[in-house]
């Protein structure tokens, strides 16, 4: 592990990092943000995170 690497989970960051490009990658640019946050919360809970929403 790299001392001058500041992310605190960098396998966690790299998979939600990921998990957002892809969703970009498969809408695009040309969506309102509310579309996004549900592809989002798609994406994610796929991927067995566990989600609270507020």
């Amino acid at each position: 592990m790299d001392p001058n690497n500041k992310v605190i989970y960098p396998e966690l960051s790299y998979k939600i990092v990921g998990i957002l490009y892809n969703v970009h990658t498969e809408l695009g640019g040309k969506y309102q943000e509310k579309y996004y946050q549900r592809a989002v919360e798609k994406a994610l809970l796929s991927e067995k995170f566990l989600l609270k929403k507020s």
